[in-house]
C-alpha cells in the first residue's frame, strides 16, 4: 500500500494506492488535534486529531479550522 499527503492552505489530502488494507486507516497529524473542521469521509476524533477511513477509501481530505503554520 501506497500513501500521499498533499496540502493546500487549511486542507490536508491522504491518497492511498495499491492495495486495500485489512481494516480502517487512522489519519492522525499533530496538526489536527482540536483542529478539524470537516472531512470528506471518515469518522472525526477531535481531541485526538484521527480521521478513521473505512478499508474501501481511497482519499480524504481534512479542513483545518486553522492553519498549522
Amino acid at each position: 500500500m501506497g500513501l500521499n499527503i498533499t496540502t493546500s492552505d487549511t486542507r490536508v489530502t491522504l491518497t492511498l494506492s495499491g492495495s486495500s488494507p485489512a481494516g480502517p486507516v487512522l489519519f492522525q497529524l499533530p496538526a489536527f488535534v482540536k483542529n478539524i473542521a470537516s472531512s470528506s469521509a471518515g469518522a472525526i476524533d477531535e481531541a485526538t486529531g484521527t480521521v478513521t477511513l473505512p478499508a474501501t477509501a481511497r482519499r480524504v481530505t481534512v479542513t483545518m479550522t486553522h492553519s498549522a503554520a
